[in-house]
């Protein structure tokens, strides 16, 4: 799950949801919804941003 939460992020970046205070809640957002469906369990946006931190 960590591998597709890094491959989400990249793929956030590239679309420029990460600005120089860090990622914008868009992609937290997304990174949650993707990996919600792709994983067929409730993660969501504060799950994310709470991986990163750590």
């Amino acid at each position: 799950m960590e591998r597709a939460l890094a491959d989400i992020l990249i793929e956030e970046r590239r679309l420029g949801n990460k600005g120089n205070g860090g990622w914008k809640t868009t992609a937290y957002n997304s990174a949650a919804a993707i990996l919600s469906a792709q994983f067929d369990i409730h993660i969501t946006a504060d799950n994310i941003r709470n991986r990163v931190k750590s």
